[in-house]
């Protein structure tokens, strides 16, 4: 067997008409996903894994008001600005993978939380986002806002 990837690339969904949030579960599923982040400095990431689409309007513009409205899209870190730390796990903790395959709410209780992994800082940008869950390690993406 050929050990053969595809390469999606996120951006692509840029040109819907709407905002998304989408949590990248980390795996060796042979699906890599590419997507501009880091605000202003348009980094260009990958992650391999398992695209698990969330849905969260209030975390979604938690999310928009701390990295465009509070730090202006700048290319930083999150390391570099421990006191944006706070407003970045309240907008993460209204963000929820539902675990059922239930295409829509209510979820109840079938819903997993997802945590920003502070061991990972270094690598939290605008629209890529370090976090846990109860599934592994992923990275939180979003809608590109610059």
């Amino acid at each position: 067997m050929v050990n053969r990837r595809v390469y999606v690339d996120l951006g692509q969904v840029e040109d819907l008409d709407h905002d998304w949030l989408h949590v990248v579960l980390e795996g060796p599923s042979g699906v890599v996903y590419q997507l501009q982040h880091g605000g202003h400095s348009c980094c260009q990431g990958a992650i391999e894994g398992y695209l698990v689409p969330v849905e969260s309007p209030e975390g979604y513009a938690a999310l928009i008001d701390l990295f465009v409205h509070r730090l202006r899209s700048a290319p930083v870190a999150m390391a570099s600005i421990p006191e944006h730390l706070p407003a970045l796990r309240a907008a993460v903790a209204l963000i929820r993978i539902p675990a059922t395959g239930e295409p829509s709410p209510p979820y109840g209780d079938d819903l997993t939380r997802i945590v920003v992994d502070e061991s990972r800082l270094e690598e939290m940008t605008e629209a890529h986002v370090p976090v846990t869950t109860e599934f592994g390690p992923g990275i939180l993406v979003w809608s590109n806002s610059d």
